[in-house]
């Protein structure tokens, strides 16, 4: 990119770069064979870096001979890749153990002095430069200017280290981690000093290198977690020193990685792994972490490489893991705002969540908690036209309530009301028992694992008495002794396997109300929410019970954007009926670590957050020392995290339950209007979309490796050559901007993924072949809406609606009733006036005869029998009519 530069504070080998030049592209990466080909070196070079940062072992010396260790120096000098790259871009470097020159070497290595010397004159650090002057190689250089300015710390994790504590081998190696009080030093008080002043040098972004991984667990190998004295003292700087936009960059491992300390800091610190530059990991499987946010790992040759989009609303940093190719094998977008320390440091992540997520008459509540210090924050509104949610404003929290459930399992177990092993029949009434019933096997430490083999649901909860807004509301004791009754083996799914089950946590919170011969709303009541000073959670049985002073509090739930009611949910409360607030589940979540917790409630807390199979606890998910629930009801989405060890929690309460997908346009699409496709990378997979985009904002995205799969966008927008779009139905998220005539930018879907989108002249072939399977004949006298109601005016509205798309047609189903969002139709055909639809997400279709002269479709609608359905036509799509 740029050449011909001079260096700013710390020197560096290679070209220079200026003060007032833009940086937006550094490389980095770790761990050469310096006697081996680097291939990859190629790859970097075409990258086009502003800069490349080696985070150490660059050789492989292990020596005490100067003269070995400066042979090895020159293998690598040697290198027409390296050679080559000294000319594209400045190059920073830090070392690590095979450089310093003893494998795992600290500051009892004798020679550090002449390995310091060595390195120097290696990357040709000038001779008045202060790293000459002092001990260790520590150093700092800032890049741009403005309110574009990078920092790049590179830290000494070897020249002042002490001693590691050593046990028996495990995979990673045989390291143990110190006590957080033992005072081994990491980077010795020089540095420390030196560091903290750097904090304080103004930048937006700053890099900080450390050549051992920053954010892991103490699992063998050597990490910071290793000295857990040093790893908190660097957050406890970060905070202390107010310096934003810091994440970490490290090497090491032989593998990649992305991990994360979402609760530690006082921001989410993360840290980007990249190893080697040319050396395969032999064993190819990595050692745990707790605190990696990608689930894959990579271990072929790889290498870093940090993107900065200076001009996206929120500055946009996205750091990937890239193979010999160049291709990207794991990566995460991560925004400038999040990198911020401010009185509410969780603001931005509530803002975003809102603006990219909900409507205005949604909100989000967001709480994090460390001990005792909580903190919180809001977006949107409660409800059409009301404020914005607080710390005690109400959320049905869905699955959640599972969690409170098991605890009154155990409480039933430790006060020797009842074993984890009886079985579900010992307290149900043998009118529920049918013969042979497996209820004689099933026990409720089974309930309460999601081990049991029930199913997700039972089989008879929808039938002509369910209410589609309030799905439960009907089914009491008597429906579910009913369908108990008739309970065999053959109504189970894979007993003693994880197998997530409603069902089985309904049952378990019935069984232990017969038990304590009280409702769960009482049980929970007196023996959580009462001790622990929960004082606006409850359990919703009837909406009409609420009284008023709650009802107040009481967010409205959503779903699609449309307002919804609250579910009751009847013999299930013990599944999901819970009620409420940031403010309570973080008082929850303080009573796992807090002496005022009651004993013996707080022991039945410990009990319920033992593994009981792998990363199930009862009730919790389990994820290291993390315990999770999520949850969902008709209009309202919940998540609850807490780490018992760390003393931290997180929750998450959103009253919306899937994104709108009523249309939100802005801004002029003529200059993306047509087709786009691109591939989205994956990592191990690569997945095709196409893109359609019409002059009114209107986009459809196609999943061509995915059966053709279609969803539409609800919020669109292209404005200065930005375009987003959000596709409720897969919950996504694309951004991107207009570049030499193509679409380069980011896909959010769990994960942040890179997708550049080609523009194409007409609709794809791909797209094109995969739509004539799913059409094969002309649908044109379709074209339109077709609507009805399944099984007469006292069944469900649906309507069918028919559009021509491109070369091809277009066919998605809408059920107003049940969703806004439509489903895509997998085949639908026109033979003479005989037609015949499939919609496979619903296991559902119609066959019926078309009318031409009056423009209606007479059939039946099967979905596991047949029902009758008359359809007629209109332009566009209808309004729902009255019953």
């Amino acid at each position: 990119m740029k050449t011909g530069f001079v260096i700013f504070l710390c020197g560096c080998l290679g070209s220079g770069i200026g003060l007032s030049d833009e940086v937006s592209r550094i490389l980095f990466g770790s761990c050469i064979k310096e006697a081996h080909p680097v291939p990859i070196f190629e790859t970097i070079v075409k990258q086009e870096p502003d800069a490349f940062v080696f985070l150490g072992d660059n050789i492989y010396a292990d020596t005490d001979d100067m003269a070995v260790m400066q042979g090895k120096y020159a293998k690598l000098a040697a290198n027409p890749g390296f050679a080559e790259l000294k000319k594209v871009c400045p190059i920073f470097a830090t070392w690590d153990d095979h450089d310093y020159g003893v494998n795992d070497g600290g500051a009892d290595y004798q020679k550090r002095d002449e390995a310091q010397k060595v390195f120097l004159d290696f990357w040709e650090e000038p001779a008045d430069s202060s790293r000459r002057k002092s001990p260790g190689v520590y150093d700092s250089v800032v890049l741009g200017e403005g309110d574009r300015r990078v920092q790049l710390i590179l830290l000494d994790t070897r020249y002042f280290r002490g001693p590691l504590k050593k046990g028996e081998r495990r995979v990673g190696g045989p390291y143990y981690p110190e006590a957080e009080d033992a005072g081994v030093p990491m980077l010795g008080e020089t540095q420390w000093k030196w560091l903290e002043a750097q904090l304080k040098v103004p930048a937006e972004v700053r890099i900080i290198a450390s050549s051992i991984q920053f954010v892991s667990e103490a699992a063998g190998q050597e990490t910071w977690a290793n000295l857990p004295g040093e790893q908190k003292r660097m957050l406890q700087l970060i905070e202390k020193t107010g310096a934003n936009g810091i994440f970490f960059i490290s090497g090491d491992r032989h593998w990649a990685d992305i991990a994360a300390f979402p609760d530690e800091g006082p921001y989410p610190i993360y840290d980007f792994t990249s190893s080697a530059l040319n050396q395969i990991h032999k064993r190819g499987t990595p050692t745990d972490n707790r605190y990696r946010i990608v689930d894959n790992t990579f271990h072929l040759e790889n290498y870093g490489q940090i993107d900065i989009d200076w001009e996206a609303p929120s500055v946009e940093i996205e750091v990937k893991i890239c193979d010999l190719s160049g291709n990207s094998q794991i990566s995460k977008v991560v925004s400038l705002d999040e990198l911020k320390l401010s009185q509410n440091p969780l603001q931005a992540q509530a803002d975003e969540i809102h603006r990219t997520r909900q409507q205005p008459s949604e909100s989000v509540s967001l709480g994090r908690i460390k001990g005792d210090d909580a903190a919180f924050a809001f977006a949107g509104a409660t409800h059409q036209g009301g404020p914005v949610p607080d710390q005690d404003t109400l959320y049905e929290i869905g699955s959640i309530t599972k969690v409170f459930t098991a605890i009154l399992l155990a409480e039933a177990v430790r006060t020797g009301k009842a074993s984890l092993d009886d079985p579900v029949a010992k307290y149900l009434p043998v009118s529920a028992i049918g013969k042979n019933s497996p209820l004689d096997r099933i026990t409720l430490k089974s309930l309460a694992t999601h081990t049991s083999g029930l199913p997700r649901l039972p089989s008879d909860l929808f039938s002509k008495e369910t209410d589609p807004k309030n799905p439960y509301a009907h089914y009491d004791e008597k429906h579910l002794y009913t369908y108990l009754k008739k309970l065999t083996d053959d109504g189970l799914e894979s007993p003693g396997k994880h197998s997530y089950s409603n069902l089985g946590f309904g049952l378990l919170g019935h069984i232990l109300e017969l038990l304590w011969e009280k409702p769960c709303s009482e049980l929970v009541e007196e023996q959580i929410f009462g001790p622990l000073g929960m004082e606006d959670s409850f359990i919703l049985t009837k909406v009409a019970d609420l009284p008023n002073s709650l009802a107040k509090k009481m967010a409205t739930g959503h779903h699609g954007g449309k307002a919804v009611p609250h579910w009751e949910l009847n013999v299930f409360a013990g599944a999901g009926a819970g009620i409420s607030s940031a403010n309570d589940l973080l008082k929850f979540a303080r009573a796992h670590w807090s002496d005022e917790t009651p004993p013996g409630l707080a022991e039945s807390l410990k009990k319920v957050g033992e593994p009981q199979l792998e990363k199930q606890g009862l009730g919790w998910l389990l994820s290291g020392p993390r315990r999770v629930h999520n949850g969902g009801t008709g209009g309202f989405r919940s998540e609850l995290s807490i780490n018992v060890e760390k003393k931290t929690a997180r929750v998450t309460l959103k009253n919306s339950a899937g994104e709108s997908v009523e249309s939100e346009v802005s801004g002029d699409f003529s200059a993306v209007t047509g087709f786009w496709e691109g591939v989205l990378d994956a990592g191990a997979q690569q997945l095709k979309l196409v893109m359609s985009v019409d002059r009114t904002g209107r986009i459809l995205g196609f999943s061509i490796d995915q059966g053709g799969a279609v969803f539409e966008a609800a919020k669109t927008s292209f404005k200065d050559g930005r375009l987003t779009a959000s596709f409720p139905s897969v919950g996504a998220y694309y951004h991107a901007g207009l570049k030499d005539g193509s679409l380069v930018g980011k896909w959010s879907q769990g994960g942040d993924l890179n997708l550049t989108m080609m523009p194409s002249e007409t609709m794809p072939d791909s797209l094109l072949k995969g739509l004539s399977v799913k059409y094969p004949k002309s649908l044109n006298p379709l074209l339109g809406c077709w609507s009805g109601f399944i099984g007469g005016k006292s069944g469900l509205f649906v309507y069918i609606k028919v559009e021509k798309l491109g070369d091809s047609f277009l066919a998605q189903l809408y059920s107003p009733d049940q969703s806004p969002a439509p489903m895509p139709v997998s085949r639908l055909r026109l033979e003479g006036d005989d037609v015949v639809l499939e919609v496979a997400a619903v296991k559902g279709g119609f066959r019926g005869k078309f009318d031409r002269e009056s423009k209606s479709l007479t059939g039946t609608w099967n979905q596991g029998r047949d029902i009758p359905l008359a359809l007629s036509w209109s332009e566009a799509p209808p309004e729902r009519p009255e019953k």
